[in-house]
């Protein structure tokens, strides 16, 4: 027993942190190993948290070889001596301008459960005109030649966060290159952002001084009308930041062909339906963004945001149909027609305070707060060709308004092994609706209080990372029908080691608006759509992995194997009431999904010069709705390449048909090949810009309603813009920055997007 309580009281525990030379910031994720120095054995390893800090245990008294190593920084190799006494080293380290010039820098693998961390190299940031192209160089994320919006390959959605604040591209835009420290991209978001997107990047900017930045994105296809538009700027001075910025995303196209099929029997009788449509189809957005903010980077800041939106939709249609009963015993030559308008206005503000209370402990407070105002316009009638006979007319003038409020705080302390998080989010809303349509006038009225509570636990013990996070949402609903008050929790573990992670969730999906709408609206002489403003959330239990096949300047590769149950998932059946069909939106028996994504990309010549890239995706979907079941097997491909030379770029893009079930019910099936050319060139501070979009095919899109192979209704669609067919694009850009921007870390952002023009 002395012998024991010797060697107890001769352990000892070292404290050290990690620094980086010229920021004096804590740099996170570096590896830190112990080895003896006789025989240079592990001791023992580990990897610094995010402020940089680090700890072993039980370290005998001796002398130690330490090394220190991280990505885009010189290692340091070096002799300590531990005494019995507690230690505390503190290490400064010098960015490797050399590690970090040509070869593609890849992410470590097993640094956290939930995201890697990527750095840039000095060729990657000369070839980029502002923060936006530059996130374009990693491995798994890619600009919709489209939209131009950033996207994970395979359509995976991107959530952007500045230094831990959700921020649009525009912000990114602001940066320029060079100010960019790293990105954590985070394959499995963060309690706080979960279902908000697959990919959420958050890019951490070094200390950023006084300056401005001044910019514009301009984008217009030459054969038809459509443009896609952003200019921004921003100026610091001192500890106040003001920065404005537009975004502008408009399309019109007149010669768009809509063709839509009914099939269904009544009261013994098959019934069919062609319709052959000519639609003018319109639509624009504006966004516009004003911000200021009081920054003491190091105590607190605070910021007031005002954000005004204005959304307009245009959908003009004519043509021709034919209807039949009983295969043609009788039939009808018919002509149809629809306008259907909408226009929206959401005025929004924003008011974000964060306060450091130690070097440990962070609380971040938000109040958000919008307001929308719709209003639709919308007629259609059917007239048959014979004797101009009124089959049937519907018509819609709805005014909508909503109002939603938003608070939020958000507390988080770091840990020696990890980091912890905790926040309580509430959110109250109020929708009337006043509309006057073929089934009479309602003035329907409903409101929502939900609250979301959820804590978090992230870290590592040893080689495994982990994640433990829980989140718990009470929603209370009023909706004017009845009331409801409903508990949902989502509970999620991550656990990995090396190039493996496996992810349990169980998480809510809630009805939309519109689907809880009363509203009532004609598809056909025989068929309407009804709102359900009884429908439930619905609970989903998934396990998936995620594995790292390779990631190296030669290679990118993961696999996403998964499998899904859903108790209710929510779904759209027709129902014969009144010799008539009702599509409605209601909670089904069960669901299954199993499925199975790799996403690939190669580098022939180990750095970006040029990336072969592809994303194969097949999913098995079972559904059981009033004990009848339906299957669906999906595949996905996406391919494309990259050539990317100094400042010469050229991209081409390929999808192919796929087969997506919508959480909704609806089969959205689009069969054609997409081919998309886009070539740029950068000179100086401007980029110039040209495409061909849809090159030898038009956009097209086709919609099935038929979830149950025995239902009595079956309903087809299929939309086609010819105006989109090899639709020739040009572009221009131009950045200016003066100085340093200045950005910090904003940990919360509330907004409301969920317009009721339904």
């Amino acid at each position: 027993m002395l012998l024991l309580t010797q060697t107890a009281h001769a352990q000892n525990a070292l404290h050290g942190r990690v620094l980086d030379a010229q920021t004096a910031e804590g740099i996170p994720f570096a590896t830190v190993v112990l080895c003896n120095t006789t025989d240079t054995t592990l001791k023992q390893a580990t990897i610094t948290d995010l402020n940089g800090g680090y700890a072993f245990q039980n370290i005998a008294p001796n002398i130690y070889r330490l090394q220190i190593s991280c990505l885009g920084y010189t290692p340091i190799h070096t002799e300590r001596a531990i005494s019995d006494e507690p230690t505390q080293w503190l290490d400064s380290m010098q960015v490797d301008a050399q590690q970090i010039d040509e070869v593609r820098v890849t992410a470590a693998y097993g640094q956290t459960a939930n995201h890697k961390t990527y750095t840039f190299t000095n060729a990657e940031i000369k070839q980029s005109l502002h923060g936006h192209d530059l996130l374009q160089h990693l491995p798994m994320i890619k600009a919709d030649p489209v939209t131009g919006t950033l996207r994970g390959i395979g359509n995976k959605s991107v959530l952007i966060l500045l230094n831990g604040v959700t921020s649009t591209e525009n912000d990114i835009r602001m940066l320029p290159p060079n100010t960019i420290k790293r990105v954590d991209v985070y394959d499995i978001p963060p309690a706080r952002y979960q279902n908000a997107a697959d990919y959420v990047l958050n890019v951490i900017t070094t200390t950023l001084e006084n300056g401005a930045a001044f910019g514009f994105d301009l984008h217009h296809g030459l054969t038809t009308g459509y443009a896609t538009d952003n200019a921004y700027l921003s100026i610091v001075r001192g500890h106040h930041k003001i920065s404005l910025d537009y975004n502008l995303d408009y399309a019109n196209h007149r010669n768009g062909i809509y063709n839509s099929n009914y099939d269904y029997t009544l009261n013994n009788q098959t019934h069919s339906l062609r319709y052959n449509i000519t639609e003018h189809f319109a639509d624009i957005l504006h966004q516009a963004r004003l911000k200021y903010a009081y920054i003491d980077i190091d105590k607190q800041i605070a910021e007031i945001t005002l954000k005004p939106n204005l959304i307009s939709e245009l959908s003009d249609m004519t043509g021709t149909g034919r209807y039949e009963q009983d295969g043609g015993a009788y039939t009808e030559d018919l002509s149809t027609t629809l306008f259907d308008e909408s226009r929206t206005l959401n005025p929004a503000a924003d008011i974000y305070y964060w306060r450091k209370l130690s070097s440990n402990n962070e609380l971040s407070l938000n109040m958000a707060a919008a307001h929308f105002g719709s209003t639709r316009n919308m007629h259609s009638s059917e007239h048959r060709d014979a004797d101009q006979q009124l089959i049937y007319s519907d018509t819609l003038d709805l005014h909508n308004t909503k109002t939603t409020i938003i608070g939020e705080a958000n507390y988080t302390h770091s840990l020696s092994i990890g980091r912890w998080t905790t926040g309580y989010r509430v959110q109250w809303s109020q929708m009337n609706s006043l509309y006057h349509n073929t089934f009479g006038n309602t003035d329907y009225s409903s409101s929502q209080l939900q609250q979301y509570m959820h804590t978090e636990l992230s870290g590592l013990l040893g080689q495994w990372n982990y994640s433990l996070g829980l989140g718990a949402t009470h929603i209370q609903a009023n909706t004017g029908y009845g009331q409801y008050s409903q508990w949902l929790f989502a509970p999620r573990a991550v656990l990995g080691r090396e190039r493996v992670r496996v992810i349990y969730q169980f998480f809510p999906q809630n009805p939309n608006i519109a689907d809880l709408s009363s509203n009532t609206l004609y598809l056909s002489r025989h068929i309407v759509e009804r709102g359900n403003p009884n429908l439930q959330s619905c609970n989903r239990h998934t396990l998936h992995a995620i594995i790292s096949v390779a990631d190296n300047p030669y290679v990118y590769a993961e696999l996403y194997p998964q499998i899904a149950y859903n108790n209710s998932p929510i779904i759209k059946r027709a129902t014969e009431i009144n010799g008539q069909y009702e599509i409605q939106a209601i909670n089904a028996d069960m669901e299954l999904r199993t499925g199975l994504v790799l996403v690939l990309s190669i580098y022939p010549f180990g750095n970006e010069m040029l990336e072969l890239f592809t994303t194969l995706a097949t999913k098995y979907n079972f559904y059981k709705v009033d004990q009848n079941k339906h299957e669906i097997i999906e595949f996905y491909p996406v391919a494309g390449l990259i050539f990317q030379h100094k400042h010469f770029f050229f991209q081409y893009s390929m999808e192919t048909g796929r087969q997506n079930p919508t959480y909704d019910g609806y089969w959205a099936i689009t069969q054609n090949i997409e081919n998309h050319f886009v070539v740029q060139y950068q000179l100086g501070s401007w980029r110039f810009k040209a495409g061909v979009l849809y090159a030898g095919l038009p956009s097209a899109d086709h919609k099935r309603i038929s979830l149950i192979e025995t239902s009595p209704l079956q309903y087809s669609s299929e939309r086609m813009l010819q105006s989109k067919r090899n639709m020739i694009t040009l572009g221009i850009a131009y950045h200016f920055g003066k100085g340093k921007d200045w950005e910090y870390r904003r940990k919360l952002n509330n907004n409301d997007r969920v317009a009721p023009t339904k």
